[in-house]
């Protein structure tokens, strides 16, 4: 389910994201321990939130950053849900706590191409 739903979410399309949403949530009924999942979770959310795929942006902003803080919870040491993070809470207006997040992932993952 966690990989239909990394396929469904890079269509970037309204449909992908919402099926992609579907899957992530569903994998993580299965398995709320998965921290990749949350981390698609919180990305499919900010696709959402950013690019018009639904209704309703601040809604799926804050599904943003509650899918990422339970990331957080399950993985604090990976540098990808650090990034994500700090990209919700930009999104969200809060500049210096992303810069915060910014800082700890470049911290734990400074050797990962996705978070320089």
């Amino acid at each position: 389910l966690y990989l239909l739903g990394v396929e469904q979410h890079n269509t970037f399309s309204r449909d992908g994201n919402a099926e992609a949403i579907r899957l992530f949530s569903r994998a993580l009924e299965l398995d709320p321990t998965l921290a990749k999942a949350w981390i698609e979770l919180g990305y499919a959310y900010s696709i959402r939130s950013c690019n018009g795929f639904g209704d309703d942006p601040k809604a799926a902003a804050a599904k943003w950053r509650w899918a990422v803080e339970n990331a957080l919870q399950l993985d604090p040491l990976d540098s990808t849900v650090h990034v994500c993070l700090g990209d919700a809470l930009g999104c969200l207006g809060d500049l210096e706590a992303a810069e915060r997040c910014y800082r700890r992932a470049f911290e734990y993952g400074s050797n990962q191409a996705d978070t320089l």
